[in-house]
């Protein structure tokens, strides 16, 4: 009876570990995409971003540069000339080593990109401790998931992945009245408002309106700057030696983003509007302008000015 009991028993050992071998692979392999509505350039750019990284990450950044994820810990490489990014993972016990992963960034379309993430592990021959690995790739899978989702999440929306709310719009004026004037120096907000103010003077004398907000661009020509003011104007009026007329082209295409500081924001805008016109492939068709939305004579605290930048595209 007892040879019985333990004859039975080694049987069901023997089972129990021929399942363990049988529906647990040697090799277990996690392949997860995400689909995201942005061009590739923009989210490998965005994914490497370590500023942006602490935004969107769904776990902590502590300050000893770690990057961590509910008890696993990640370490990023550099993307090669593939936009392949491989990255380690840790989890800090017995039963699992680092594993090597791979990040693939690809094409999808020409507004949307393709992420897979793809890593796999070699499970130990012991029994016991298969049983433990297999459980706890199946949470690293969850986890992986979990990330590419929430990166998917942070890059639809167009401010965090340039900064500012870049914007598609129609042209809404079609006349205006504008003036060039250049300086051996970078023009500043004394130099905009004097050539507003002729231009004001201008049309008084005209009997024109302003129909909207002024704009100016400022254009490094050899060792000088020039700077091009323009008013939107309710009808057309009779050019003079200095005044000029320009016809834009009414609804045409146009990148806005609207700016609240001084010089360095603009700069900054203009670097993204540049990025945005880059990633969509986008063709520019004049020269951008900035769209005074407050008056910086009355309010000279430039964390309070609030400015237009208008790029035309086709």
């Amino acid at each position: 009876m007892k040879k019985k009991i333990i004859l039975s028993s080694i049987l069901i050992i023997c089972a129990f570990f021929s399942i363990i071998y049988l529906f647990i692979p040697s090799a277990a392999r996690i392949s997860t995409t995400q689909t995201l509505a942005i061009p590739i350039q923009a989210c490998t750019r965005t994914f490497s971003n370590e500023v942006k990284l602490k935004t969107w990450w769904p776990g902590t950044i502590p300050s000893n540069g770690k990057i961590s994820f509910k008890n696993f810990t990640f370490r990023f490489s550099k993307f090669d000339i593939s936009n392949m990014l491989r990255v380690t993972i840790f989890k800090d016990n017995q039963y699992m080593d680092s594993l090597n992963s791979v990040l693939n960034f690809l094409i999808f379309g020409k507004d949307s990109s393709i992420i897979n993430w793809k890593c796999e592990f070699k499970a130990s021959l012991s029994p016991i401790v298969r049983v433990r690995q297999y459980l706890q790739f199946r949470e690293l899978k969850k986890i992986i998931s979990n990330i590419l989702f929430s990166f998917s999440q942070y890059g639809s929306q167009v401010a965090n992945i340039y900064d500012f709310n870049i914007k598609r719009e129609k042209v809404n004026d079609s006349i205006v009245i504008s003036e060039k004037n250049e300086y051996p120096y970078y023009p500043g907000t004394s130099e905009i408002y004097a050539s507003i103010q002729s231009l004001d003077e201008y049309l008084r004398q005209q009997n024109a309106k302003q129909s909207n907000f002024p704009m100016y661009n400022i254009t490094p020509v050899e060792s000088k700057y020039r700077l091009m003011t323009a008013i939107p104007i309710n009808k057309e009026i009779k050019e003079s030696t200095k005044q000029k007329i320009k016809n834009l082209l009414y609804h045409g295409n146009i990148l806005t983003a609207e700016i609240t500081g001084g010089n360095y924001s603009l700069d900054k805008a203009f670097r993204s509007l540049n990025n945005y016109i880059r990633d969509y492939e986008l063709t520019p068709v004049a020269i951008p302008y900035n769209v005074l939305l407050t008056d910086r004579q009355k309010d000279t605290d430039t964390s309070q000015w609030k400015t237009k930048i208008c790029f035309p595209i086709y």
